[in-house]
This record gives structure tokens, sequence and C-alpha cells, in this order.
């Protein structure tokens, strides 16, 4: 087991604040600052600081001096020959009070000098890095340690010039720390009496010689990368309620793994959200969580597909090349959104017929796929269809994607299409407002005119 020990009391939050010292106030009377620290040495302070924060859940800000910070740093100076630094602080049920105290053995005291680059008590051959670090251990309630190999050991050499294992593992054993990671976020739903699977991999950064367990629980909470999307409800769940219990660490075990089971059904309902909550089993502690804690339930009934007469055409946004891509299949949708992360989706982007067989004036949209940049062409005209199977081998003939009218029918609204003079792609839109910024701002689309009528 790597070592290391507490204090017996921490901070209340994982986002603390600290400054610089500039004054002495009656509260410092006990142990005074001798002065304050220049800029050359400040940088050091702000290092060891982004260190501890690199290696926790733990967050720094520095902030104007004042009694309430509760961590302030300058100089002191010390009747123990040797003593390097020293951690002033007071607790209240095993939290640590504002205005803690760390002070640096003042260079008036022992010169500080540049040494491989390093600002270092030379008396000592102890970095004044190492002495910062040390002391910001303390303020966050660590304690000294009898493993030589830790920044928390009591007696600096020249040979710890940086965290060692138990430091790390003692700090996000104090501000307990997970990573969390998820394959396949958002999956289709599946039918009645089917589950899906939702497997979540949770790392814990703490002693890993022991066992570990924790309280876990399911939230409805939107997924922002699918436009569109709500807060799941309970009925998604097996027993029809939001899942919650406990996830076991084994003893030598960083990694635990834990799944969400969604029951699936034949309703068609909006595409549904949900988080995954980690929390400490003992109340005063506080859990940072980074990593992928969302996911969806992809609808894969029809919701909101198929309205009346109109048919809903989903639309994709590429990230790499700025192109749209448009379908009216909901299983290519979810296979998209599952697999695509270069394409972004924006929900329903423009609406079709839902039954172009009962409308004479139905006509089909072509859809053509560019070999070259992997992008896709739309066209409801039949002769510009019969030229480009002609002439453009590089655009693969896919079928009809859908169908609108080539003229305008009661209900209808333009859908524009524009020619982008930089690829070659269209875009399509019927939003006139959409319509009017591309035309106000972006020189580099021609407006091609309307490219067919759909229905609204």
């Amino acid at each position: 087991m790597t070592e290391f020990a507490f204090e017996g009391a921490k901070r209340s939050s994982t986002t603390i604040s600290w400054s610089f010292q500039n004054q002495n106030f009656a509260s410092d009377a006990f142990t005074p600052f001798s002065g304050s620290l220049s800029v050359m040495y400040q940088s050091v302070v702000v290092a060891a600081f982004a260190r501890w924060s690199s290696v926790s859940g733990l967050k720094f800000n520095q902030v104007l001096d004042s009694i309430s910070v509760p961590i302030r740093i300058g100089f002191g100076s010390f009747a123990q020959f040797g003593q390097l630094g020293e951690t002033d602080y007071r607790s209240f049920r095993g939290v640590l009070s504002n205005d803690t105290l760390i002070r640096l053995l003042d260079p008036a005291n022992s010169p500080l000098l540049y040494e491989s680059g390093q600002l270092t008590y030379v008396q000592f051959g102890v970095t004044l890095y190492q002495v910062v670090l040390h002391e910001i251990g303390h303020t966050l309630g660590l304690d000294h340690t009898t493993d030589p190999d830790t920044i928390m050991y009591p007696y600096a050499t020249p040979f710890t010039q940086d965290l060692g294992a138990g430091d790390i593992q003692g700090i996000n054993t104090l501000y307990p720390l997970y990573t969390v990671s998820l394959a396949n976020p958002a999956q289709a739903e599946g039918a009645t009496g089917q589950t899906s699977a939702y497997t979540y991999v949770v790392t814990r950064y703490s002693d890993p010689s022991v066992a570990l367990t924790i309280g876990y629980s399911v939230s409805s909470a939107a997924y922002p990368a699918v436009t569109g999307s709500v807060g799941a409800v309970a009925s998604e769940f097996p027993g029809t309620a939001f899942p919650r219990g406990t996830l076991t660490f084994a003893p030598g075990s960083y990694i635990a793994t834990l799944t969400v089971n969604v029951a699936g059904n034949a309703l068609a309902q909006p595409d549904q959200g949900f988080r995954l909550n980690l929390t400490s089993l003992n109340p005063s502690d506080s859990v940072t969580v980074n990593g992928t804690v969302n996911a969806v339930i992809l609808d894969d009934d029809g919701y909101g597909q198929v309205n009346g007469a109109s048919l809903g055409v989903y639309r994709f946004f590429g990230v790499a090349d700025g192109t749209h891509f448009y379908s009216t299949s909901q299983t290519e949708r979810n296979t998209l959104i599952q697999t695509r992360p270069d394409l972004v989706y924006e929900g329903v982007g423009l609406k079709a017929l839902a039954s172009p067989g009962t409308d004479p004036a139905a006509a089909p949209v072509f859809r053509f796929f560019d070999v070259h940049n992997g992008t896709h062409f739309y066209s409801a005209s039949t002769n510009e269809r019969d030229t480009i199977l002609a002439t453009r081998p590089d655009l693969r003939f896919e079928g009809t994607a859908f169908y609108e009218h080539t003229t305008a029918r009661p209900g209808d609204a333009p859908v524009y299409r524009f020619f982008d003079i930089k690829d070659g792609t269209h875009f399509y839109t019927s939003s006139a407002t959409e319509r009017a910024t591309i035309l106000a701002s972006r020189a580099d689309l021609r407006d091609e005119g309307i490219g067919f009528y759909a229905p609204t």
C-alpha cells in the first residue's frame, strides 16, 4: 500500500480560493507573515496549485487578499533551524476554516537562488516548489507520512521534487474523483420486451488496495447532442423507476462496471436523455466526476415522423465540410447518431409528403452520393437527374430520398437551394430567416432559387 495520512479535517468545497498575502490581520498576530511574495516567487506558487489540481478534482482560484480567503500565502520567519515552511489552520467539525496561513521561509533568512532552473534554498538543497507543494497539501487536509517518496514526508530532500503516488492517492481518497466512460451513449430503444444496456466503466483514483462502495442514481436530463431530446421519464426503465443502488470496487482494482437497462416499447416518443450520478456513502464527502455521464434513448417508433400529410426529413450537419445530409429514415437517423460523431443531428430540417401515392402532384427528390467528398446532392428535376446520370460518374445515384412538390400547393413552403462555390456542394433550407441570413452574410453560397416545395 502506498502511504498517505490525513489531518482530520478537509475543505467543504472542491473549488478553493487562495491569495498572496499583502497584510497582517489581527487574527494573524500569533503567526505573522514577515513579508509578501514578489513576482519572481509567485509563479512557483501558481505552478504548485496547478499541480495539485492536475491530479485531483480540485479547482483553485486566485483572488485578492482578505481575511475571508481560505488559503493565504506569504513569507515567515521560524525559530527552528531548517524549518522551510509552516501551515496554520483551524477547523470545526471536520471542516477547515478560512484564513489558513501558509508561511514560507523568508529568503532574508535563507537565500533563494536559481539552481538548475529552480528557485532553491541553497543552504538546504530544497526547491521552493517542493516546499509550496508540501504546505498546500496541509491546507487540503493531508498530514505527514513516513514514506520518503511522498511530498508530504516531513523532511524535504533533493530527491523528492514532485508529488508521489501516495500524495495522489491520498488527495483522491480525501476528495473522491472518478472518471466515467460509456462506449454507446446513444442507443435505439428497442421493441416491447427488449432491453438496451448502457454499460458504464467507472475508474477511481483513490487507494486501490481497499474495497470501496459508492452510490449511484439515474436522473432525467436532456441530451444536448441530439436536438429535440427531452429528459427521460421513469417508465423508460425496468420497474418504471429510475435506477439507483451501489457500486463496489474490489480490493486491488481501480475499475468497476455498472449497467443501466432501458425497457423497450412500441410508443412513439421524443428522444429521451438521462444522467448517471455518483455519490459517496459518507454524506460529508463531495464527489468529482469527469467523463461521459449523459446518455440518450433514441426513439425507433416514428415519433414526429408522420404528421397528417407530412413526413419529417431529418437534417445532419457535417462538421468536417460544412455540408448537410437529409434522410426520412428513422433507422438511418439513429445509426448516424450512434456511429458518426462528425455528423451533428439538427432535428427535422424540413418536411416531405407522407403519402405520395395519393398525391398526383408528388415528385420524387433524387439523392446522389459524391464519391470524391462524401457529400450528397438532391434534386427534384428529372432532367437534372438524367444529365447527372449521363455526365457525372463521380455522383452515384442512390434513388428517391423522399417526395415533394415541384409547384406550390396550398400549405407548402419553398425549399431554397444554394450552391457552395468553394467545394461544389449544395445547401437546402425551408427557413426564410435562414435564407435571408445566408444571402446577407455568405458570399460563398450562391442562390439557385427554389429547389422544390415542401408541406409545412
